[in-house]
């Protein structure tokens, strides 16, 4: 169906490809991670630098792009067609740890071989370029869309996505909107997400700090602990460290120093991950030498963060479209008092509603504070833009058993009307990548790729399903 129409835009790629993967690293070199609100930058300035290179690059290729009156968002628009089709994507990245890194660090891209490295190269700084490209591809190859394409350009995705809210208050829904920002072929649906802050009884006694992590949806991976000096506690903890892969300790003159390590994975999709706030409290409240208060609360916390699917919390559920609800904890923090933190990044499916999980989750834990509940939503299986997006795949992939999904990631989609998270690499392509070790390589994982290959396969991909959707209009 498109074997003419594919090959002129495979000419273009290639011809282009230096040009597209540009983008790219120009704006990966921003290092925007969420920092303290500025003058007209509510996310930071980081996030505000990078945001406004990306309305320039937008300028540059044709596009009509500006950042909103309040720095939160950009909009950049193609075309005057009546009808409008929406491509969002995001230019905020999440926290890094810069010394966990192999090839390159973090904000210092490079073109590796057949893949890009680098913290944002595929999470979202790719949905940029691809909203450029495929808008490009369409026009070369004499399809251009006779809506008009509007591209949101976000700085707030990953902490919180104040900015979508923002733009929904401000402005008009476009008619179908996508996202390359999940997975190929189409989502047709994402859960719940909700944020609490859970806050076990009691008050630690001779444990001074007990932190780590910075975003809620990447599993906590290295968790610090500050314990009163004692010398026999020393002792013990220091045995029994030899037979613990992922516990260290040292101490100085006032404390014992504890460091454990886990392995971070995305808070959708925990399986395969190590929480590191399990592996200290589950090691610590064995230490029979700390004082039985400290103990009672490790085993509290070591209880919370040991499964992934909500148990200790009586929330554990699933059904049919997303499966299980998962909880994972990415942040621990002790108050002034000694009260410890514990952050979740719960994804929920249909089987609870945010009322009874938050409900539940007080009831387990009455001190803790729920800081975002946002209801997910579900396509029918038989909506007809969404069976036209998994069609364009299934044609290009060569795979006719292909099929949409429903997810437990968290996109803008959710706060849009008529709209459907699709992804940023085209897996049937053959594309070699790095070796790497466990917890690196992924979008949020330390080494982040994008393959290039796919990427650009992508880039054909939502093209053809941005000309679908034109057809529907």
């Amino acid at each position: 169906m498109y074997k003419d129409i594919t090959a002129k835009m495979d000419k273009y790629l290639t011809e282009h490809k230096e040009e597209i993967l540009n983008v790219i690293l120009d704006l990966a070199r921003y290092p925007s991670i969420m920092e303290k609100a500025a003058e007209n930058a509510p996310f930071g300035k980081p996030c505000r630098k990078c945001l406004d290179a990306a309305v320039e690059i937008m300028n540059n290729h044709g596009f009509n792009a500006k950042v909103s009156s309040d720095g939160s968002y950009g909009l950049a628009e193609f075309g005057n067609g009546e009808k409008t089709i929406g491509i969002f994507a995001h230019t905020d990245v999440v926290p890094v740890s810069p010394e966990d890194w192999i090839y390159t660090k973090p904000f210092e891209p490079i073109k590796h071989g057949d893949v890009l490295i680098g913290r944002g190269v595929e999470d979202n700084k790719a949905g940029v370029a691809i909203a450029i490209y495929a808008v490009k591809l369409l026009c070369d190859a004499g399809l251009a869309p006779k809506s008009k394409i509007s591209v949101f350009l976000g700085s707030n995705e990953e902490c919180g996505m104040a900015d979508i809210e923002q733009y929904a208050k401000e402005n008009k829904m476009p008619d179908v909107s996508i996202v390359p920002d999940a997975d190929f072929p189409v989502c047709f649906g994402e859960k719940g997400i909700c944020r609490a802050h859970m806050i076990p009884e009691g008050r630690f006694s001779e444990i001074t700090e007990f932190c780590g992590g910075t975003a809620y949806n990447i599993m906590l991976d290295k968790l610090l602990v500050k314990i009163k000096y004692n010398h026999e506690l020393f002792l013990e903890i220091t045995e029994k460290a030899k037979a613990a892969e992922r516990i260290t300790v040292s101490k100085d003159d006032t404390s014992i120093i504890v460091n454990a390590t886990g392995t971070p994975k995305h808070a959708a999709s925990p399986e395969g991950g190590t929480n590191a706030a399990n592996v200290a409290a589950s090691f610590l409240c064995k230490c029979e030498k700390l004082c039985q208060n400290d103990r009672d609360i490790l085993a509290k916390i070591a209880s919370l963060t040991g499964d992934f699917y909500g148990e200790d919390l009586g929330i554990a559920c699933s059904d049919e479209w997303f499966g299980k609800l998962t909880a994972v904890n990415g942040i621990c923090a002790l108050s002034p008092d000694g009260t410890p933190d514990i952050a979740l990044d719960i994804r929920y499916c249909t089987a609870i509603t945010a009322e009874e999980l938050e409900r539940k989750l007080l009831a387990a834990y009455p001190k803790s504070r729920i800081t975002e509940n946002k209801a997910g939503f579900a396509i029918p299986r038989d909506d007809k833009i969404a069976l036209s997006l998994e069609k364009v795949y299934s044609e290009l992939s060569g795979d006719p058993e292909v099929k949409g999904f429903y997810m437990g990631g968290g996109t803008y989609a959710r706060y849009l009307k008529n709209a459907f998270s699709i992804g940023t690499q085209a897996s049937y392509i053959k594309n070699d990548i790095p070796e790497l070790p466990e917890g690196h390589g992924n979008a949020h994982q330390s080494d982040e790729i994008l393959r290039i290959n796919q990427f650009l396969e992508a880039i054909k991909v939502v093209a053809l399903m941005i000309h679908e959707c034109d057809k529907a209009l």
